[in-house]
């Protein structure tokens, strides 16, 4: 989508150019209208990618070796070093409590999720075990949890959990997608405050063209 509005604005500046002496022509838009085209960029993920069967490359890792997604895991990183100024460490506590892979049927009745927890073993501990609420992957749709997208993270620590309760909001990081859980987190880039801040300084660029997500100016010189 963003690829595409950018290469219609500069289809109608050919347009309009009409040829003849040297012309520069610049677009702007206002911050709140590139934070969320330039986000969509990065959410495009789930466009690519199936859920829970992406990559590590297409992911971002996390200081402790998890992977999100890249706004999520930026996020988190921000979020986590603000906490630690206030003598709060939050920690993601197993090997899948951020990214989650969608894995197979029988991941946990038939292999006791020895390949690791992936959603498919959660659901099964869920509905034949005793295991928490996950998110049903037997269905048409396949795999659905947040966890498959990296936008979802899962909390232990009682003094983090709290910490993101109050304050994860700005940060993009919500609790309440799954109410019995006080530990899942999901983060909403649309949330996220910071989210231009850390896109200020990046330039980007499209067919010739370059713009930034501060001031979002494209240029485009036609010479006779």
């Amino acid at each position: 989508m963003f690829e595409k509005n950018v290469s219609a604005m500069i289809r109608q500046l050919r347009e309009n150019s009409g040829g003849g002496s040297s012309q520069q022509f610049f677009l702007t838009q206002t911050l709140a209208e590139i934070k969320q085209e330039l986000a969509s960029v990065n959410m495009n993920i789930k466009t690519k990618y199936k859920n829970g069967q992406i990559p590590t490359d297409a992911l971002k890792k996390v200081d402790s070796n998890h992977f999100l997604e890249e706004n999520a895991s930026d996020s988190h990183m921000r979020m986590k070093v603000d906490a630690i100024k206030q003598g709060i460490n939050i920690t993601l506590p197993y090997a899948t409590s951020g990214y989650r892979p969608c894995g197979k049927k029988g991941d946990y009745l038939q292999r006791r999720c020895s390949t690791g927890f992936t959603q498919w073993c959660a659901w099964e501990k869920y509905k034949y075990a005793n295991g928490n609420l996950a998110s049903n992957p037997s269905n048409a749709v396949g795999c659905t949890s947040n966890h498959g997208w990296g936008i979802a993270i899962d909390v232990t620590n009682s003094g983090a959990k709290k910490f993101i309760r109050n304050n994860g909001e700005k940060y993009g990081w919500w609790w309440g997608e799954a109410p019995s859980e006080d530990w899942h987190f999901t983060y909403d880039y649309k949330r996220d405050t910071f989210l231009d801040k850390s896109k200020e300084n990046e330039k980007i660029s499209f067919d010739g063209c370059s713009y930034r997500s501060s001031i979002f100016r494209i240029l485009w010189q036609q010479s006779s």
